[in-house]
């Protein structure tokens, strides 16, 4: 850890405060801090950039903590489908008592998925603060290629839209159904989320999981095919959540289900329980408690190194409270969302100076502006969460929920863009779907 953040991580322990993605303080002690100290200078943590190309060379010397009992993923399928608490004017948009639109959920029934991987919770929209002083911009795109963390004016009020949200990370067996049923997608022209048009270079993304890059690396160990969690054979992972697929057919399996990739507004608003809590099960961790949290940072050194992320429902303090029962949003697989590209200070400000020019804008969910079918004019693909499959570098920056990361420096195009063994993906809805 460089001396200036020290510095400041310091100053702010002994002040007795840290802000949190809610905008609350919490207190934030001196061993907590030295703690993480430790651990990130254990790593060489924090540098200016994370790159998955030049991850660092040096495990976290974290002390091990024993592992919660897991879950039956089928145990934990009768979660309400109403929230905690609602505003009497929320955004609560419902089906009607007939059920779902035709083809919610199709991945899912007789020769496909199991029910229970299709399980969705619904959820109220609403306005919350997003991002958060502890959180991390990671790969966004600056002329001196440096990561920020997030400043007081770029906590910003954003706007989530309400509907329903799938509980668990798209499943080897739900996306099996998908390319049986033939790699469907819209036809090219056709608009598949708020006005974002499909592209014929798309299609070329539309394949056989596999790990398309070599890129994924943790200290002493670099990702193999065999980390795919894909398999053609009906019973074997299919409780496993999919890795190693290219975003353009996370978005194509989304549609035909009659859904969209979850945006990068409502996976924060969902993963901070609305906005009051800075990551799904409360306060951010201390640093010697990772390996309490199931798979995440299983990589750091510390933790048991699995050969594969595990089960979907296995991660009890990545679910939420509110609303109850979204499960493994801290745990598991980065996740693929539609993200805002200019909701953040960072980019009113100019390309060296660490200081806002302005704070960040009002963002409202999915409100982007499109330019020839793909996100150029507002918005990219990012990534949410920590993974299994980390260095201890990477999952400092991913402790908090707010904490997001460009598509390994590939912003707005949208043209399939790399796979990665660490990174899944959830669908969610509307009513009705804007397409």
């Amino acid at each position: 850890m460089s001396t200036a953040v020290r510095w400041v991580m310091t100053v702010l322990a002994l002040l007795g405060c840290s802000t949190t993605a809610g905008g609350t303080q919490d207190a934030l002690t001196p061993d907590r801090v030295e703690a993480a100290a430790d651990a990130f200078d254990a790593a060489d943590a924090a540098p200016d950039r994370v790159d998955v190309s030049e991850v660092d060379q040096r495990d976290a010397a974290l002390d091990e903590a024993p592992a919660p009992d897991a879950p039956d993923a089928d145990a934990s399928t009768d979660v309400p489908t109403e929230e905690a608490s609602t505003a009497p004017d929320a955004d609560c948009p419902r089906d009607p008592p007939s059920g779902p639109p035709a083809g919610v959920g199709q991945s899912c029934g007789e020769g496909r998925a199991p029910s229970a991987h299709c399980r969705e919770v619904a959820f109220c929209g609403g306005t919350y603060r997003m991002g958060s002083t502890e959180a991390w911009d990671v790969f966004i795109p600056r002329t001196d290629g440096r990561n920020q963390q997030m400043r007081s004016c770029d906590v910003h009020e954003a706007v989530a839209r309400g509907g329903y949200v799938d509980a668990y990370e798209v499943t080897v067996a739900r996306y099996r159904a998908w390319l049986n049923a033939g790699f469907p997608h819209p036809r090219s022209g056709e608009r598949y989320f708020g006005g974002l048009q499909w592209m014929t270079q798309f299609n070329d993304a539309l394949v056989i999981p596999n790990r398309s890059t070599a890129r994924d690396r943790v200290p002493g160990v670099a990702a193999t095919d065999a980390m795919c969690t894909w398999s053609a054979t009906p019973g074997v992972n299919d409780d496993l959540p999919i890795n190693c697929v290219p975003v353009m057919a996370a978005i194509a399996f989304c549609w035909w289900d009659s859904k969209h990739l979850i945006t990068e507004i409502g996976w924060e608003y969902l993963a901070t329980n609305r906005g009051t809590t800075p990551t799904p099960f409360g306060a951010i961790p201390a640093a010697d408690a990772v390996c309490s949290r199931g798979d995440v940072g299983g990589y750091t050194g510390q933790c048991a190194r699995n050969p594969l992320p595990m089960r979907i429902g296995t991660h009890p303090e990545g679910a939420t409270r509110d609303p109850v029962g979204i499960q493994d949003l801290w745990g598991g697989m980065q996740e693929w969302v539609i993200g805002l590209r200019s909701p953040y200070a960072l980019w009113f400000a100019p390309p060296d100076s660490p200081f806002c020019t302005r704070d960040a804008p009002r963002s409202v969910d999915a409100e982007f502006e499109v330019v020839g079918g793909s996100l150029a004019g507002g918005g990219e693909i990012l990534q949410r969460g920590p993974a299994w499959f980390q260095s201890a570098t990477e999952f400092a920056y991913f402790y908090p929920t707010a904490s997001r990361a460009g598509s390994s420096g590939k912003s707005v195009t949208m043209e399939g863009g790399p796979s990665s063994v660490r990174t899944g993906f959830r669908c969610a809805r509307r009513l009705p779907e804007p397409r």
